[in-house]
């Protein structure tokens, strides 16, 4: 199914939500976006400036079609290239900072529960990658973020 589609046919299937294009952790529990930091070429209308070159780009962090539908936790759960993979685990994208840190909480206590003797801080590694954050810029206008989730 995927090979048999053109590329107006793919296009034509997107929102342009671009909640593809925000930062992600993977936490062992789950794929997490960060609300905060989306890629630097996405523009505040949610278009890519590079969109024709972005996969032969080495500070982008876009992947192909084909590879976000066929692994694991790439698309958020209202994408329309989803249905493509049934077997598709889905991105997590919270509404808010603090839906995203209580997200990340809950992570490092499963982990820790689960895996006692592991030496795994989420909290730690999701700070250190924030600060280390290459390919991505932070959200700095809130109506954005708002206009994102669709709030009045």
């Amino acid at each position: 199914m995927i090979n048999q589609k053109t590329d107006a046919q793919w296009e034509a299937m997107c929102h342009r939500c671009a909640k593809c294009c925000h930062a992600k952790y993977d936490l062992f529990v789950f794929f997490l976006a960060d609300p905060l930091y989306v890629c630097k070429y996405l523009t505040n209308e949610n278009s890519c400036e590079i969109y024709q070159q972005r996969l032969s780009k080495d500070d982008c962090s876009c992947i192909s079609l084909r590879e976000a539908v066929t692994k694991t936790g790439l698309l958020p759960k209202d994408c329309a290239y989803i249905h493509l993979n049934l077997n598709h685990k889905v991105l997590i994208f919270p509404k808010s900072e603090e839906d995203f840190w209580e997200l990340i909480k809950f992570a490092d206590n499963t982990l820790r529960q689960n895996i006692p003797e592991s030496q795994i801080d989420v909290i730690s590694f999701v700070l250190q990658r924030r600060k280390e954050m290459q390919g991505f810029k932070p959200i700095l206008e809130a109506t954005w973020f708002k206009r994102l989730f669709l709030i009045n």
